[in-house]
């Protein structure tokens, strides 16, 4: 039997079905949670197993320079060696 939306309802009809609360939403996971946390995994692994196939792989390419100074920084004060040699600085610095 089809119940009109307008007018009174029909006599036998059921009432409209109500919008659950989220407390009753809880108590039902409640009772199956088993149920939902294992169609949860198998939902997660099937979209894993989507991406994976379906995004391609990412291509990097790094690149990295060093400047290396001829003359080493003087941080605290200035010492008695003014100049130092470029090759005595290399092989000080390895």
């Amino acid at each position: 039997m089809v119940q009109p939306s307008y007018g009174p309802p029909l006599p036998g009809s059921l009432p409209p079905a109500q919008v659950p609360l989220a407390l009753e939403l809880l108590k039902a996971l409640r009772r199956r949670w088993l149920v939902a946390g294992a169609i949860g995994l198998v939902c997660a692994a099937i979209a894993a197993a989507v991406v994976y196939s379906v995004v391609p792989p990412a291509q990097y390419t790094a690149q990295t320079r060093f400047h290396v100074s001829a003359i080493p920084p003087r941080i605290i004060f200035q010492t008695a060696e003014t100049h130092v040699d470029f090759v005595t600085f290399q092989r000080t610095h390895l």
